[in-house]
């Protein structure tokens, strides 16, 4: 039943914007029979016109309408999948519902693509019983490594690859070089972050990490206690295109 509730949401959502688009159509079009009944008195060429415009209205409407549906279905088909795949994160844990809730709403609030939200959280709850953490915990991991995403001003690329090796270092129970290398490239506030909360420097760290002796653990809980000043510093930063069109 949570899963229909959700995705009933989500149609009932964009069957509003699509109602909102035609509404915005019907005000051209009542817009345009007052300029029709104006070229009744000034002419033959311009209700002519408007007569043209109006079709040409009517046509566009078509297209939207034809348009919306197929991406309501792609996008409803695509929301199923997040879930079923926040589902099976959380079979264990039995938390769906707040996971599934609090997932969406980190991804609208840091203007994050939903799929690269669940992706991350999917990749922390994998490693979360080794780090002895909480599925709440794992939440607040992937808010915190989303927000340094957006503070490293990095493409949604480079974050997906940085995320990816991230994810994967956390799961070897040891940094290695090529996940630490990837971070440095791909999302250096997180590297930097990562040193801070062990009190070094990135040269210290990434000597440490050659030598094999950053764990997991060590990664978790220098990032867990920066959380608040990250998310001060996150709240800092100026909104985007990207980030806003991705929220909306």
């Amino acid at each position: 039943m949570g899963k229909k509730r959700t995705t009933d949401e989500f149609l009932i959502q964009v069957k509003a914007d699509i109602d909102q688009a035609t509404r915005e159509l019907r005000k051209l079009t009542g817009q345009l029979e007052k300029t029709d009944q104006a070229g009744n008195k000034g002419g033959q060429s311009l209700q002519g016109m408007s007569r043209g415009m109006r079709s040409l209205i009517g046509v566009a409407s078509a297209y939207l309408s034809l348009h919306m549906a197929r991406r309501l279905i792609e996008q409803a088909d695509a929301w199923n999948t997040l879930q079923a795949r926040i589902r099976t994160a959380t079979r264990e844990t039995g938390d769906y519902n707040q996971v599934a809730a609090e997932l969406y709403r980190i991804t609208q609030s840091n203007g994050a693509a939903m799929d690269t939200t669940v992706a991350l959280f999917q990749g922390l709850a994998r490693v979360a019983p080794e780090l002895g953490a909480t599925n709440r915990e794992m939440l607040q991991l992937t808010n915190t490594v989303q927000q340094l995403g957006v503070i490293s001003g990095t493409t949604r690329a480079q974050q997906r690859a940085g995320l990816l090796q991230f994810t994967q270092g956390l799961a070897s129970g040891v940094f290695r070089a090529e996940e630490f290398n990837s971070l440095l490239e791909n999302l250096p506030e997180l590297a930097n972050r990562i040193a801070n909360g062990m009190g070094l420097t990135v040269g210290q760290l990434r000597q440490m990490v050659l030598e094999g002796k950053v764990l997991s653990k060590d990664v978790f809980e220098a990032l867990r206690s920066q959380t608040d000043d990250i998310e001060r510093q996150f709240r800092e930063m100026p909104d985007n295109l990207q980030r806003s069109g991705q929220a909306l």
